[in-house]
């Protein structure tokens, strides 16, 4: 009971206290939860501020393994990812829009989100080959290259199980809003975990090859 009690005061405490949590914001973000998590606050106590919170986490690949680094719990991590954000900040922030493979033609900036390093080691290495400058801020990128990889579920054969697959999803970050202009897939049965980053490598020329025809048709 005195342990209980203690937990309430400690969730009450954190959730008025501006020392803790910016008291000028009632958004939490990535920073306040590992704020909390330095102060030596309890992962219960964490996962319950995130519940009751207005959020805008940022729970791209990269900032899932900064995460693991830094020491949070898997707990801490799944209430992050699954958090409602706060729909009207991102809106404001960076609405949709509606884009088309010729409106990235002159783009430079690319931020890769990718969990697969022998792919995001591939990517970079085609995206700088063909001129394009590597980014490690998303807010900063033309363009966002996003590899998900997953595991197939419906293997063709005994073999497959647990085989690796992949789908690239590329946005452009242009007049305040967001858009996807390119979205490429393959069979499951064709994707492992040994050639995970010749796909990638397969997905981004195809990309590169459409960039590059719509940039002909566009100077036309």
């Amino acid at each position: 009971m005195k342990k209980f009690n203690f937990v309430c005061r400690l969730a009450m405490f954190i959730a008025f206290s501006p020392g803790l949590l910016n008291a000028q914001s009632t958004v939490l973000v990535n920073a306040d939860v590992l704020k909390l998590f330095d102060s030596g606050v309890g992962d219960r106590v964490i996962v319950a501020k995130i519940r009751q919170s207005q959020t805008n986490f940022e729970t791209s690949s990269e900032e899932l393994l900064k995460f693991k680094a830094h020491g949070l719990s898997d707990e801490v991590i799944l209430a992050m990812i699954e958090a409602k954000p706060n729909r009207s900040l991102i809106e404001d922030v960076e609405p949709k829009r509606e884009f088309v493979l010729k409106d990235a033609v002159g783009s430079k900036n690319i931020y890769i989100d990718c969990v697969d390093k022998a792919s995001e080691i591939e990517l970079t290495r085609e995206l700088k080959g063909a001129g394009f400058t590597i980014v490690t801020d998303k807010r900063t990128a033309d363009l966002v290259v996003n590899f998900a990889v997953y595991k197939s579920t419906s293997p063709r054969s005994v073999g497959d199980v647990g085989n690796k697959w992949g789908r690239m999803t590329i946005s452009l970050r242009k007049d305040g809003g967001i858009g996807v202009i390119f979205v490429q897939q393959k069979d499951p049965a064709y994707w492992n975990s040994k050639n995970l980053y010749n796909q990638a490598r397969r997905l981004i020329g195809i990309f590169l090859k459409q960039l590059a025809s719509a940039s002909a048709i566009k100077s036309t």
